[in-house]
């Protein structure tokens, strides 16, 4: 495993590298990805992107597709980024058996809501497009006396999203589902951010960006409102 020393050094340098090419504001987070090799938010002129560390090794030709293709001068991949990922894919971490057997367990219809939709929509909409990760229904867990409810998790292992499907139920707003996608996808987007020497992954940047989604503050309030009527239904 490289250190994250290591990655923090080549993030600066390679993030020096775009920016030159680029010629626009640039922050690069350097992942151990499995799936998600680059992913890319947009805001005004900045970029905020996350490699997987095998561009640490990348040469300027490799950089110069990688920005024709941020910049929208080119829609897709083309062949320079795509011979370099081959030739690296060595690079990429196996997650374990468990996690892989567990990931294709993937399911995206509910009795109400389809996730394939919900998670196209806000990635189009917020994201243009450019999130990359597995969506699913989380499994059903019985519990006793739930005192609280995780409504969505994202692992950076196996790049997935999973939804609580406590919120399949007819009484559950769309902009609730949308909300909680949101709230996962920048998770994806942003990782950890290092303070203080502890990592963090509800950071300044992560709070001011959550409140972009456009029915946020409904959203928390209909789950604070609803929150017993969730852990009645978890029971179920």
């Amino acid at each position: 495993m490289i250190s994250n020393h290591f990655w923090e050094y080549g993030s600066k340098k390679i993030e020096s590298k775009l920016i030159s090419l680029l010629n626009a504001p640039l922050s690069v987070v350097i992942t151990d990805n499995t799936s998600s090799l680059i992913s890319v938010k947009r805001n005004n002129h900045a970029y905020n992107l996350r490699l997987h560390h095998m561009f640490l090794d990348a040469n300027e030709d490799v950089l110069r597709s990688l920005v024709s293709y941020l910049s929208g001068n080119a829609n897709r991949i083309d062949n320079t980024l795509k011979d370099f990922i081959k030739e690296n894919e060595g690079k990429i971490r196996k997650p374990p058996e468990s996690r892989r057997v567990r990931r294709m367990n993937v399911v995206h219809q509910g009795r109400y809501f389809n996730l394939r939709d919900s998670f196209q929509k806000i990635n189009k909409r917020y994201f243009e497009g450019r999130i990359h990760c597995t969506v699913s229904w989380g499994t059903r867990r019985r519990e006793t006396r739930p005192k609280s409810i995780r409504l969505g998790s994202y692992s950076p292992e196996t790049d997935t999203i999973r939804i609580n499907p406590v919120l399949d139920r007819s009484f559950v707003p769309r902009y609730v589902v949308d909300d909680v996608f949101y709230h996962e996808m920048l998770h994806h987007l942003l990782g950890f951010k290092k303070i203080n020497g502890r990592h963090h992954s509800h950071h300044r940047i992560f709070k001011k960006m959550e409140k972009k989604f456009i029915h946020n503050a409904k959203a928390k309030i209909w789950v604070k409102e609803n929150l017993p009527r969730l852990l009645r239904y978890k029971l179920r």
